[in-house]
């Protein structure tokens, strides 16, 4: 089946205006790195529809911690110091380790 200019035209308008009622996307982005000695770094956005209120906790290494989640309880030392980002002071939502600090 072959089509006019004046078809061509029509639906090529047609898909412009539904592909314009399509929601924009707002989700989260990620970008690894994997380097030489297993080096791996990652890096993401974090694309919401309202802003997150984040406070930043800095814990050093040799912290004793916690589970925290009851009688049972894990518990150890930290190897490493921390930093943690929290998200409405409820939850860890983002956060990295300190190897040599």
């Amino acid at each position: 089946m072959k089509l006019g200019k004046t078809k061509h035209f029509v639906l090529a308008l047609t898909v412009v205006a539904f592909i314009g009622l399509i929601p924009a996307s707002t989700a989260c982005t990620r970008v690894v790195y994997k380097g030489p000695n297993n080096t791996v770094l990652t890096g993401r956005t974090m694309d919401f529809s309202l802003e997150i209120p984040a406070n930043q906790w800095i814990f050093p290494r040799g912290m004793k911690r916690s589970g925290e989640v009851g009688e049972n309880s894990i518990e150890w030392v930290s190897k490493y110091g921390s930093l943690a980002v929290s998200s409405w002071d409820i939850s860890t939502s983002d956060g990295m380790k300190f190897i040599g600090l």
